[in-house]
């Protein structure tokens, strides 16, 4: 497991907007812009932008929910591809990681918690560990067709949390397909993926959780001292933030729902810049 915060955090209250529809053989959310005062005039309409999820997919509203500010507030299309491979982890584990996680809990309560934990963990990572090819190739490939089929002029920006975050920036390293990246608290991230992705044109924007168990901050400053922060790499630090928070932001921690809204305006600033 790469850290507890991984699966925690909180289900988000709301009911998504979106529909569901096969494209490019993946059952993919599509989150279209509504006409409302904080819709933003894009620059080119037909750009879009694919999410790749955290780990849990289609099977928390958050990702959907998420998926559905963005596009209202940038005015573009938003794609949420279900392609973790056999599907995202259950919901059911929130709890349990909050129990083995919590300060008040006896070791015997951790222990049952994470016991219990480990049987959707195991399996998840087996299926469906981020840096694997059963799911970078799929994500280039349905990427790929997404631009393909964009018509001239038009964009195309990735938005990755944390499973996701890792296959955002792959595919930005790997295919000079991409305009725009914003990531926040990448999984199993590699600050050469950053430097590719650059290589190849791209403008990244990255959001960094700063009690990030699986990212230590000397990880994010070796890619600020290659690049440094600008028009090609933009870095958000958000102190007092644990792994998962700009989509799972723990019920009850103000600071993690503010900081959430704030990485929110930072993924729209970013597409509305770029696309």
């Amino acid at each position: 497991m790469t850290c507890p915060d991984c699966f925690r955090g909180g289900a988000a209250t709301g009911t998504p907007n979106g529909i569901l529809k096969t494209l490019h053989g993946i059952e993919t959310y599509i989150a279209s812009p509504h006409a409302s005062a904080e819709t933003a005039i894009p620059t080119n309409p037909s750009s879009t932008i694919i999410l790749f999820t955290d780990a849990f997919g289609h099977h928390l509203s958050n990702n959907k929910l998420l998926a559905d500010a963005i596009s209202a507030k940038t005015g573009l299309t938003v794609l949420v591809p279900d392609i973790i491979p056999g599907g995202g982890m259950s919901p059911a584990i929130l709890p349990l990681m909050d129990t083995f996680a919590s300060p008040t809990a006896s070791a015997l309560s951790k222990a049952w918690a994470i016991g219990r934990a480990m049987v959707h963990v195991i399996p998840f990572f087996m299926r469906a560990s981020p840096q694997s090819e059963k799911c970078t190739v799929p994500c280039v490939a349905y990427a790929h067709a997404v631009r393909t089929e964009l018509p001239a002029g038009a964009k195309l920006g990735l938005a990755g949390y944390c499973w996701g975050g890792y296959q955002a920036l792959n595919v930005a390293k790997r295919e000079a397909l991409v305009d725009a990246v914003f990531v926040a608290h990448p999984a199993r991230f590699e600050a050469v993926q950053v430097q590719e992705a650059v290589g190849n044109g791209v403008k990244v924007s990255f959001a960094h959780a700063g009690e990030d168990m699986s990212l230590p901050m000397a990880k994010v400053e070796e890619t600020k001292k290659v690049i440094g922060d600008g028009e090609t790499l933009e870095t958000r630090v958000y102190e007092g933030c644990v792994h998962g928070f700009a989509v799972r932001a723990t019920p009850g921690k103000e600071k993690e729902a503010t900081a959430a809204d704030e990485a929110l305006e930072q993924v729209v600033g970013w597409f509305e810049k770029w696309l």
